[in-house]
């Protein structure tokens, strides 16, 4: 039968239809999403503590509110302890990666906030310093091999300049001083 028909007093629905039906039949077993959409340049400190939302969410909001070019996030977290110590390991790793990057804080500042939250916090904070330490430690390195090796050597293929920014802080102790005696580049990353 032809017009949209097939067989006898059968219509044929497109997929699209046919898809469109199956999504009523289901719409009372799909979740209702909320969006919340912050301007936090409108936002005060009180009305995000005031929200129904979960530690990491009020967390997430107040630090980036508060964190940019705050010298005393120490004192501005005081009234966040609670959702602070509610946070898992993993997240409490991302907030103080969060705060040591993008802030003007340092671990001094957060010293009564650590103390009161206790040592699993106090670790993950310390951690967490430490390691940011480490890796900008070695780009600082691996930024004045390169600069040597430039010198020295003129204009680096990319896997050289990739072999170095790979490398670890204890290799880089050892490529940096080869500069001074090597002929060659292959020179720099061979056994000592």
């Amino acid at each position: 039968m032809s017009g949209g028909t097939e067989g006898r007093g059968t219509i044929a629905l497109s997929a699209d239809v046919r898809r469109q039906l199956h999504l009523v039949e289901l719409a009372g077993h799909l979740p209702r999403l909320k969006i919340l959409l912050d301007d936090l340049s409108r936002v005060d400190i009180a009305a995000i503590r005031a929200r129904d939302l979960t530690p990491p969410a009020r967390l997430v909001r107040v630090l980036h509110k508060i964190t940019a070019e705050n010298t005393s996030l120490g004192h501005d977290l005081q009234p966040f302890l609670a959702d602070l110590s509610a946070l898992s390991t993993d997240d409490l790793w991302r907030v103080f990666e969060y705060v040591f990057l993008e802030g003007d804080t340092g671990l001094e500042d957060l010293q009564a906030v650590l103390d009161q939250l206790g040592p699993r916090v106090k670790e993950v904070a310390v951690t967490t310093a430490e390691r940011l330490r480490a890796e900008g430690r070695a780009e600082g390195e691996a930024r004045v091999l390169l600069k040597l090796l430039a010198a020295k050597f003129g204009t680096l293929p990319a896997a050289v300049v990739d072999r170095v920014r790979s490398g670890s802080t204890d290799e880089l102790e050892v490529w940096t001083p080869r500069v001074l005696t090597v002929n060659t580049l292959n020179e720099i990353f061979g056994p000592a």
